[in-house]
Parts: C-alpha cells; sequence; structure tokens
C-alpha cells in the first residue's frame, strides 16, 4: 500500500492499532453458529481418543444438551 509520506504512513499505522485495541479490526461471521450446532461439528470430527470421545458424549448428553 503506497503511501505520500511518513507522515501518512504513521497514521495509518496509529489507526490499525487503534483499531486492534478496541476490538473493531474482527470480522463478524455472517451467520452466527449456535452453541448446539458448534458441539455437533465438534464432535463429529472426532480427533480425540476413545475414552476422552466416551467422556466428552456423556458430559453432552448430561450437561449441554440433555
Amino acid at each position: 500500500m503506497p503511501f505520500q509520506d511518513e507522515n501518512e504512513a504513521n497514521n495509518y499505522g496509529l489507526d490499525r492499532e487503534s483499531d486492534v485495541r478496541n476490538r473493531r479490526n474482527r470480522r463478524r461471521p455472517d451467520a452466527p453458529l449456535g452453541m448446539i450446532d458448534y458441539i455437533d461439528k465438534w464432535f463429529g470430527e472426532g480427533n480425540l481418543r476413545i475414552n476422552s470421545n466416551r467422556t466428552n458424549k456423556s458430559r453432552l448428553k448430561s450437561v449441554i444438551k440433555p
């Protein structure tokens, strides 16, 4: 990104830094993902050990998705 001078580049950097500090730089998702949908997606990937899957499945059924 070309700048006219050093002052313009500095101001651009300060603006970006302010956005990061105030959390204005984060993109919002098009469609929010609900907790239940996220859990189903996460659990469906199955990248954990067998005992971990068994424990997580029990917790999901008893606490999060009764």
